[in-house]
Order: C-alpha cells, then structure tokens, then sequence
C-alpha cells in the first residue's frame, strides 16, 4: 500500500504454460550475475538453445539496493515461474544457468557458476511442471 493505493500481484498458471520450480543449494554463497531458463534439445548444450524463455539481470531495476535475481531468489526462497506458451512444442529439457560475478557469460564456468537440466519433457500439450535444484557446475559437465 502506498499513499492510499493497493495493488494486488497475482500469478496465474495459464493452462498452456511450463511451471518452472527453482532452487538454490543451503551452502549457496556469492554474487549472481543474471539468471537463464532455457530450452535445449540435447545435453550438455553444445550450441545456441532452442529458445530463451527468461533472461533476468541482477541489476537493481527498483533502487532498493539489491539486486533483481538476488531479490526473488536465494538459499531460503524458491523462484516458481508461470512461462505461458514458450512457443515451442515437442520434447526439450529445461536449462537454467545462474552465472556468477567472475563467471561465464554464455557457458557456465565449472566452480563458479551454477546450473540445473531437467530430464526431456513433451511440451505444447498443456501445462508442464518442472523442479529444478541448481548445482555449482562441475568440470566435465
């Protein structure tokens, strides 16, 4: 509520969408860069995603001294998001990155980033859920 008027936020999960659940690691430390949810056909990603579904920057877009990506999610909170129709259809596995200060920029940096890859799912035919627990990339991954 500010000076009189309320504003209510509610997110829906529209019946064609994909639910992304994500979650940090307890011993997460560090300073996240920009948070990436994509669309890949095959592991381990080799080249471009099929398709970008969020890209968040953790700038301070709202001036309250933290950053976006450090705002809606830590060791403590989860990110849930409501992707309505990610405008693709058919069996992808669900990337998300978390790149760190001092990390990689389009590939993740073995020790310094963080990531997650869901198993393939079929998508395009209704609602798609999704937990994913992002990990610290190890070498080789």
């Amino acid at each position: 509520m500010i000076q009189g008027k309320a504003f209510i936020a509610e997110q829906v999960h529209p019946p064609e969408s994909l639910i992304a659940s994500i979650s940090l690691p307890e011993d997460y430390s560090g300073t996240p860069a920009k948070l990436l949810v994509t669309l890949a056909s095959n592991l381990p990603v080799t080249g471009p995603p099929a398709a970008v579904l969020v890209e968040i920057s953790n700038s301070d877009s709202d001036g309250d001294g933290i950053g976006d990506v450090e705002r809606i999610l830590n060791s403590s909170r989860d990110l849930v998001l409501a992707i309505e129709d990610v405008g693709l259809s058919g069996s992808y596995h669900v990337v998300v990155a978390l790149y760190m200060e001092g990390g990689g920029a389009f590939q993740p940096v073995p020790g310094i980033d963080y990531m997650a890859a869901s198993s393939k799912m079929q998508l395009g035919q209704g609602q798609t859920r999704v937990d994913l627990e992002l990990e610290l990339v190890a070498d080789g991954m």
